[in-house]
C-alpha cells in the first residue's frame, strides 16, 4: 500500500500546485496569495493585510490609518484622505468625511473599491456605485474592473474599457485595444493591460505613458506621474522619479505591486517591500506576519511548494510521517515502516 499512499500524495500535490496558479479575476494576481494577503499603497499612507488582519502605516491627518474593528478582511484599499476595506459585513470605510466619503450606500456583494481624493466607487452585483463629492457613474453593462485617478474613473466592461470625468490631458480618450482585463488610473494618465501588452494614454509629461519593453506583462500599477507593470516576475517602473519612484529595489518573485502618487509598495517572498517617497513614513514597513507556508494550508506560493525527486529509489519519500498538501493530511498506515 505504500506506492498507492505514493501517488495519492502525488495526485494532491499537482491538484495543489494547480489551484494556487489560478487567477479567476485576471488581474495578474494568484487567488490564494488575494484571499490571505493584501498590500495598498495611498498618497501619505500604506495598510496591508496580513496574518493579523489589517495593519495601517504613514501620514494620519484625517485617521486614514486608525483601522477600525473589522470583521475577516479581505480586501484594502488606501487613497488620500481615506482607507477602506472589504470584510464579512461588506464596505467598511474611514478617514475624512468631508464629502460622505465614509458613509457606504447599500452594497450588493461588493468585490471591489476604488478611491479618488473625495469620491470613493465600489463594484458590486449591481454594477458601479459611487459616493462622496461625487456620484455620478455613466451607463455600464456587466463592468468587472473599476480603477480611479485624480478626476478621472475608468471600468472595464463587456465593451470594453469606459472612463469619465476630467480628460484635461486626455486621459479619457481611449485608444483601441483588443481585450483589455485590467485598467490603472494615475493623476492624469491611464494604462491598461490587453491582448498586445501594456498601453497608456493622456498626460506624458514625465515619460509615464512611454511604455517601455515588456516581454510578458501580468499586472499594472499607476502612481501619480510613474507607471509600473509586473513582467516575468520582474517590476518595472517608468515616469517621473523624483522620489526615487522608478528606482525598483531586489525583488524575490512579486506577486503583488501597488502604487499610488509617489510611493510603491510589492508583496514578494520577503514579505512587504516599499520604495519611493517617505515623507509621511509611508515606505517605513512595519513588522508583518505573512506565514506563507501555513503549515499546509493552501496559500503556499507554486514556487514554494515541494519538488518530487525523479529517481525515487535513490530519494523516496518517507510514507511513515504525515504529509500536508493544501488542507489534505496523509497520516502513515498501522504497521507501515
Amino acid at each position: 500500500m505504500g506506492i498507492f499512499r505514493f501517488f495519492v500524495y502525488l495526485f494532491l500535490l499537482l491538484l495543489s500546485s494547480a489551484s494556487l496558479g489560478v487567477n479567476t479575476d485576471s488581474d495578474g494576481i494568484a487567488d490564494v496569495w488575494e484571499a490571505d494577503y493584501q498590500i495598498s499603497a495611498g498618497d501619505l499612507s500604506t495598510c496591508a493585510i496580513d496574518d493579523s488582519g489589517v495593519v495601517c502605516w504613514g501620514g494620519n491627518t484625517w485617521g486614514q490609518i486608525d483601522v477600525p474593528n473589522l470583521i475577516n478582511p479581505q480586501r484594502i484599499y488606501v487613497g488620500y484622505q481615506n482607507t477602506c476595506a472589504i470584510d464579512n459585513s461588506g464596505v467598511v470605510c474611514w478617514g475624512d468625511n468631508d464629502y460622505g466619503q465614509i458613509d457606504v450606500p447599500n452594497l450588493t456583494n461588493p468585490t471591489q473599491v476604488s478611491l479618488q481624493d473625495t469620491q470613493i466607487c465600489a463594484l458590486d452585483d449591481t454594477g458601479v456605485v459611487c459616493w462622496g463629492e461625487n456620484s455620478y457613474v455613466p451607463t455600464l453593462t456587466n463592468p468587472i474592473k473599476i480603477s480611479s485617478g485624480w478626476n478621472h474613473t475608468c471600468a472595464i466592461d463587456d465593451s470594453g474599457v469606459i472612463c469619465w470625468g476630467s480628460n484635461q490631458w486626455g486621459q479619457t480618450n481611449i485608444p483601441n485595444l483588443s481585450n483589455p482585463t485590467q485598467i490603472s488610473l494615475g493623476s492624469a494618465h491611464t494604462c491598461a493591460l490587453d491582448d498586445r501588452g501594456v498601453v497608456c494614454w493622456g498626460a506624458n509629461d514625465a515619460g509615464q505613458t512611454d511604455v517601455p519593453n515588456l516581454s510578458n506583462p501580468t499586472l499594472i500599477s499607476l502612481g501619480g506621474f510613474h507607471s509600473c507593470a509586473l513582467d516575468d516576475a520582474e517590476t518595472v517602473c517608468w515616469g517621473d522619479n523624483n522620489s526615487g519612484q522608478t528606482n525598483v529595489p531586489n525583488l524575490i518573485n512579486p506577486k503583488v505591486l501597488t502604487s499610488r502618487w509617489d510611493a510603491i509598495c510589492a508583496l514578494d517572498d520577503s514579505g512587504v517591500v516599499c520604495w519611493g517617497d517617505n515623507g509621511d513614513g509611508q515606505t517605513n514597513v512595519p513588522d508583518l506576519i505573512f506565514d506563507f507556508n501555513a503549515n499546509g494550508n493552501p496559500d503556499i506560493p507554486v514556487d514554494q511548494m515541494p519538488e518530487l525527486s525523479e529517481d525515487l529509489t535513490s530519494n523516496p519519500i518517507d510514507l511513515t510521517q504525515e504529509i500536508l498538501v493544501g488542507e489534505w493530511k496523509l497520516a502513515p498506515e498501522a504497521g507501515s515502516a
